[in-house]
């Protein structure tokens, strides 16, 4: 078992981490497990950042995504991944129809991004969404990397870079995906022996992403919503100011955020 997981998560990460946010999705042949953190900055000036604690897995019918990127592009990207679950029959055509807006992507990031995050983007992963859930009882995950080529508004270009279980995971029985920030996972997660003995998947995404908080408070924090999704159904992990079930957004939260702020 130790070598399936450690594999696992070797393979799926090839990118540099975003500025914000970690999501950890463990996938196995008969369940998937996302853990996301749930501090989001939001702006209405692209310069002056206000947190606030929101959801981070989004649902739109049985289809389920997730997504880091820059400040400027975090409402569109999640715009333009509801738009494509709209008009799919399947979680692999809604990445693919994700995957034909990244023009429009590259084209309010050069309008709107500061030049020095451009720059700093360059041959790097600076967008990233994951499609996922349950079809005809087998867990689907669909993830697209933008790569940004040009490091200028004119030659400004995403590339992106697709991976799909089943797929390129056909034979590994637990897979491990993060996107978004996850430089301490990299130096520490895959070595912990903690994750690989934890009995539950739901504790070793969780456990990930704590990994990150604890390194990055700044960035990434807040509670961690952690979702488990099979042929029986979603079913949430309850915990203390959690943002995405139902019973926990019953009450309205104290730091909710402006609906005229931007997020991500």
């Amino acid at each position: 078992m130790k070598r399936v997981v450690l594999e696992g998560l070797l393979i799926a990460i090839f990118a540099v981490s975003s500025c914000a946010t970690t999501v950890v999705l463990v996938r196995t042949r008969e369940h998937i497990v996302i853990a996301a953190d749930s501090l989001w900055l939001g702006t209405t000036d692209w310069h002056r950042y206000f947190p606030y604690i929101g959801c981070k897995i989004t649902q739109v019918g049985d289809v389920y995504f997730a997504v880091s990127t820059v400040d400027t592009d975090a409402m569109q990207v999640q715009a333009l991944a509801r738009r494509a679950i709209s008009h799919s029959a399947s979680i692999i055509d809604a990445a693919r129809n994700f995957r034909g807006t990244v023009d429009e992507i590259a084209k309010r990031t050069a309008a709107h991004e500061v030049q020095s995050n451009i720059a700093m983007c360059r041959r790097k992963i600076c967008t990233e969404v994951v499609f996922f859930g349950i079809e005809q009882g087998v867990p689907v995950i669909d993830g697209l990397k933008l790569e940004q080529v040009g490091e200028t508004r004119e030659s400004l270009k995403l590339v992106p870079h697709e991976y799909r279980c089943p797929g390129d995971c056909d034979q590994r029985q637990r897979t491990v995906w993060i996107i978004g920030r996850r430089d301490r996972i990299l130096r520490n997660g895959k070595l912990d022996p903690d994750f690989v003995a934890r009995p539950l998947d739901e504790e070793a995404a969780r456990h990930l992403v704590e990994l990150e908080a604890a390194a990055h408070p700044q960035y990434v924090g807040g509670p961690i919503d952690v979702l488990l999704l099979n042929s029986m159904g979603p079913h949430w992990m309850l915990v203390e100011g959690g943002t995405c079930s139902a019973e926990e957004i019953a009450a309205p939260k104290e730091n909710s955020l402006p609906s005229d702020l931007l997020m991500r």
